[in-house]
């Protein structure tokens, strides 16, 4: 049977952190969620402006204590680029989007590469939560329906 080393660095881990009770607990129960998405609601082609909403995602420790220091990393989603996130209404129609770090809507939240950024937390209390803020470029117009996409958050401590 061929081991996991993943596994084996999170034993590495939780090894290292049981001296510190305050890491201890955590290091096994890092939560990261995400409320509901970003629910864009309806869009308009014809809009003076970019369709904006906003997403949580929040990281806890499921056993109690404090939380470690970690990074949160977002996928592309079915686009498989961070230039522009795409989703999708019956695979062939595509309505562009993206993630970002902040209400600018300048930099975008992604897995550190081709100018994307992850979140970082510095470790202490319990729960902490990050504003997603998703942005649809105006003037795209397609068919009409729910389009949609699924993004893993990936959490590196």
């Amino acid at each position: 049977m061929k081991k996991n080393p993943m596994k084996k660095l999170l034993l590495m881990f939780c090894i290292w952190f049981k001296s510190s009770a305050s890491y201890a607990a955590c290091t096994a129960g890092l939560v990261a969620t995400s409320s509901g998405g970003i629910s864009f609601g309806n869009y308009s082609a014809n809009s003076a402006s970019d369709k904006t909403m906003n997403g949580t995602v929040t990281a806890n420790c499921t056993l109690g204590g404090t939380l470690p220091s970690f990074t949160i990393a977002l996928s592309t989603g079915g686009s498989n680029t961070f230039l522009s996130r795409t989703m999708n209404l019956l695979v062939v129609n595509t309505l562009d989007y993206n993630i970002y770090t902040t209400n600018g809507y300048t930099t975008v939240w992604g897995d550190g590469t081709n100018s994307t950024v992850t979140q970082s937390y510095g470790g202490g209390s319990g729960s902490v939560n990050f504003t997603a803020y998703g942005k649809i470029p105006t003037g795209q117009y397609v068919l009409p329906g729910a389009y949609g996409d699924s993004i893993t958050i990936t959490v590196t401590y």
